[in-house]
Parts: C-alpha cells; sequence; structure tokens
C-alpha cells in the first residue's frame, strides 16, 4: 500500500514521515516545495491546483492530509479522494470543515477527520481509559495541557473557530446529553512539576461523539492555559468581532507564549466516587503538531481497514489501543495509571 502524506514539510508532516519511515512504508510526500522532504520520494503539490492534487492522489493508495490550515483548505483534498476513490485521513476537522466535507462528499468515499493530537488522541484515550476501568455510574474529567507553540495554521483554525461560534465553553456531559455547567468546576491544577494549570470547560463535536458512545454519568473536558488571564483573553475574542491579523496577535498571546517548550500532557480523571479514583496520563516531549501527523500516521497502519464509508471522526475508531501502543513503543508518548484512594 502506497501512502501518500499532503503538507509533508510541516511540522505534522514530519510526525507522519517519521512513524511511516521507521514502520519502511512505502511513502510519497507532497507539499509545495519537494526539496524540503528528504529520503522517501517527494513531489511538488498545491493542494488548490487541481491537476497537481488529483495526480498525487491518484498515485496513491490511502492520502495521510497534514496540509493547512483546515478553514482555507475546506472540503478541497477530501473531494478529490473522494472522486478517485481514495481513503483519506485528516489531522484536522474543524466544524466548518466537516460540514462542507458532509455536504459535498455525500457520504461516498471513506474520509477519517479530526486524526491529530486535540482532536484525536484526546478522544481516543478517552475512550481507552474509561474502557479499562469498567466503573459503574462512571464519572470523568479530562484536562488538555498543549505547551508546544502553535502554528500560523493552527491559529487561524481558532480564529474561524471562534468565529463560528464553535465549541460550548462550560457546558459538559450529564445524563446523556449536554449542559451547561450547573455544578463545580476546577478552575486550576498543580502539575507533579508544581506547574499552576488554569482550566476552562470546553465542550466540542468530536468530545460529544465519544460521550454518546460510552455513555458516563457525567464528564467534563477541560482545556489547560498557562495564566488565568489567558481564558479571559480568548473568552473576549470570542465574544468580539475583530481583524484577522488583530486576532491572530492576540491568540499569539494567549497560545505562543516566549517560553513555549514542545510537549503536550493529558489528564483523565475516572471514579463512581471521588474516594476512589483512577487516573490516567499521556504526556509528550514532541511538539503537539508532530504527534498529531504520527497519529493520523499511525490510524493508516492499524485501523485503516476500519475506515467505513462516508465522514466519520478519528473518535469512532473501535480499535483505540493499537493506536496509543504504537505511540508508546515509538516513544512519542508516556502512559500512565495510577490510582488515588482518599
Amino acid at each position: 500500500m502506497k501512502i501518500g502524506v499532503l503538507g509533508a514539510s510541516g511540522r505534522a508532516g514530519k510526525g507522519a514521515l517519521e512513524v511511516l519511515k521507521i514502520k519502511h512504508c512505502d511513502i510519497l510526500a507532497g507539499c509545495r516545495n519537494a526539496t524540503n522532504v528528504n529520503e522517501v520520494e517527494a513531489v511538488k503539490v498545491d493542494v488548490f491546483n487541481s491537476e497537481q492534487l488529483a495526480d498525487f492522489i491518484n498515485r496513491c493508495d490511502l492520502i495521510i492530509n497534514c496540509a493547512g490550515p483546515a478553514s482555507l483548505i475546506g472540503d478541497t483534498v477530501a473531494v478529490s479522494c473522494t472522486r478517485a476513490g481514495k481513503t483519506l485521513i485528516d489531522v484536522a476537522g474543524n466544524d466548518s470543515m466537516v460540514d462542507k466535507v458532509k455536504k459535498s462528499c455525500e457520504n461516498r468515499g471513506k474520509i477519517l477527520l479530526s486524526a491529530g493530537v486535540y482532536p484525536g488522541l484526546a478522544e481516543l484515550f478517552f475512550k481507552m481509559a474509561t474502557e479499562m476501568t469498567q466503573l459503574t455510574s462512571l464519572n470523568t474529567e479530562e484536562i488538555f495541557f498543549d505547551y508546544s507553540e502553535l502554528s500560523e495554521n493552527a491559529l487561524l483554525d481558532i480564529k474561524e473557530s471562534l468565529d463560528s461560534g464553535e465549541g460550548d465553553s462550560f457546558a459538559y456531559w450529564k445524563n446523556s446529553s449536554v449542559k451547561s455547567i450547573d455544578c463545580h468546576v476546577k478552575e486550576k491544577v498543580v502539575l507533579n512539576n508544581g506547574k499552576t494549570v488554569y482550566l476552562l470547560p470546553m465542550f466540542y463535536k468530536e468530545y460529544q461523539k465519544s460521550c454518546e458512545e460510552i455513555n458516563p454519568q457525567k464528564a467534563i473536558f477541560y482545556q489547560g492555559f498557562n495564566e488565568a488571564k489567558d481564558i479571559e483573553k480568548l473568552i473576549q475574542l470570542k465574544n468580539v468581532e475583530s481583524e484577522n491579523e488583530d486576532s491572530k496577535n492576540k491568540l499569539k498571546d494567549v497560545f505562543c507564549r516566549k517560553d513555549c517548550a514542545n510537549g503536550f500532557l493529558i489528564l483523565l480523571d475516572c471514579y463512581s466516587n471521588k474516594n476512589d479514583l483512577i487516573r490516567f496520563q499521556i504526556e509528550s516531549t514532541f511538539d503537539s503538531a508532530f504527534v498529531s501527523g504520527a497519529v493520523a500516521a499511525m490510524i493508516s497502519l492499524t485501523n485503516s481497514e476500519e475506515i467505513k464509508e462516508g465522514v466519520h471522526f478519528a473518535s469512532e475508531l473501535k480499535d483505540v489501543k493499537s493506536i496509543i501502543k504504537g505511540l508508546k513503543e515509538m516513544e512519542l508518548i508516556s502512559v500512565k495509571k495510577f490510582r488515588k484512594r482518599n
């Protein structure tokens, strides 16, 4: 099977190539400047050039799209893959992109979206961990904290998500439906290294899909921030319209701090009662965009046969353990489990 990687010279593309090279896959890399890719066959592809894109896709059996931003690419790659009858795994999947893809492809082809870290790995980990607990009356609280510096494309996608009203702040899952927060929520958490992370409850489409499948009694998802004022800035940006460049600069102030290190952390607490709590943890010292590409590549190797006709999210995959095990074996993430009894 020949696997094509679009956006191969970017941070996510490099992560996908790393996994595929180690696994000795037959790879075709595509990017705007093919000289930026080494060790594998590479060709020039501009995803907005329909002829170049179609030629690239026709040479592959499965395509991993790491090119962005998703808010601009929209359904371009998905439509071309559908026409060619090829499977697509995309690291991105914001609401506007999903809606465009579903409308354009009309459930033809095999398209898997949101196959990165967040969304993607965050929900896959949620599914795996909750299956392992086998708790009745399951309650969960998950924290995602990314301390990598976000790319320009990621900032543009966040800006588009804010403008479209994607995701619900101060919402959670309770008794089989999405509710506005009406319970106590965490405002901050202190990590093992002494770092304080400030928390904003979030609820988004991919997480809702997981909740609908798992149906915990209660599930809260938090995004972590370096400072409390970063949350205030983000809420203000969501409520106020501003020009692209102005918003991008403000988002940089929230997500791209000068002291950024590479890596991210996912904490997931599962409990029936808080006196007996099971904590699961994923940590990585790699850039989150790089690992996003690696997640998509791992899915192509372990779950490609599971991808069904139509447009789906990575969170809907059944064989979750093999993805996380593969990332762990390549030392891209570490996985830990703790039991905390009060």
